[in-house]
């Protein structure tokens, strides 16, 4: 493990194995590594070498104590990426990863050789909204709710009914995400301004494949099928019978995806 200052912040950050980098970027409060359970050893096994950076709000990078948005997150990764010297990467986001790697790809297309973006969208639902807005208040007011309870709530929001009558699955999630979890209000801050970027993002020109899940509550499908219509050359796959945790919960679809995608750009 490593870490660097970049754009300000330090950001901390791995990097798995050799050939062409995958630059792959999680989601709210996740930590990069939980890729390792589900998507890295895949994309090293094709060849890939993996970096895993954990976002701005996330320990163990920096979580600034002042306001930021989604795009300066994306500028911490471009920064990262040229310090390294991997770019153009291919670039594999879920969720709010997706958000940054969208805005990187927007902003810095000459550092991103091709994206996939898993659970994303440009515009914002009335759920969306009220689910962040509370959490905030929940962050703002004080108030520790007990850890195993936040995370039972939690594999509510991403995962299907079906998938939590699991019994095996079920204290896997819950015990990983009780010894995990974080939250930082100002990453949720940053997620709840997000919002109205589908005329701006029309813009990419990076080659896009946006993955959707048909039960995902969280960022729902036909947001990630209205941003691929809007981004020229798109490719939208949407993934059946998985919810928001596509990727952690339906590997074995999401990574051929993610690699056949890589494979021709």
């Amino acid at each position: 493990m490593a870490e660097t200052r970049v754009n300000g912040v330090r950001i901390h950050y791995r990097v798995r194995g050799e050939g062409d980098a995958v630059l792959m970027l999680p989601g709210s409060g996740m930590k990069a590594d939980t890729y390792d359970f589900t998507q890295t050893p895949a994309f090293l096994e094709a060849g890939h070498s993996c970096v895993l950076a954990d976002l701005r709000g996330t320990e163990p990078s920096e979580c600034p104590e002042s306001e930021y948005m989604v795009q300066d997150m994306a500028t911490d990764m471009a920064r990262l990426v040229e310090e390294l010297g991997f770019g153009p990467v291919h670039l594999f986001g879920h969720s709010l990863g997706s958000w940054v790697g969208q805005e990187l790809a927007l902003a810095f297309p000459q550092l991103v050789r091709s994206a996939v973006l898993c659970g994303t969208l440009a515009n914002r639902g009335a759920f969306e909204d009220a689910l962040s807005r509370a959490y905030i208040e929940l962050l703002e007011s004080g108030q520790a709710l007990p850890p195993r309870y936040l995370a039972c709530v939690l594999m509510a929001q991403i995962y299907t009914a079906s998938e939590l009558t699991d019994d095996d699955l079920v204290p896997l999630v819950i015990d990983a995400v009780v010894g995990d979890l974080h939250d930082d209000v100002q990453q949720w801050r940053a997620v709840e301004a997000y919002r109205d970027r589908l005329e701006s993002l029309a813009a990419i020109t990076v080659p896009c494949r946006i993955i959707g899940f048909e039960h995902d509550i969280l960022c729902p499908a036909h947001l990630g099928r209205e941003l691929a219509a809007a981004i020229s050359g798109a490719d939208y796959v949407e993934v059946p019978g998985v919810a928001h945790a596509g990727p952690l919960s339906a590997p074995e679809v999401v990574n051929p995806l993610a690699l056949d995608w890589f494979s021709r750009h």
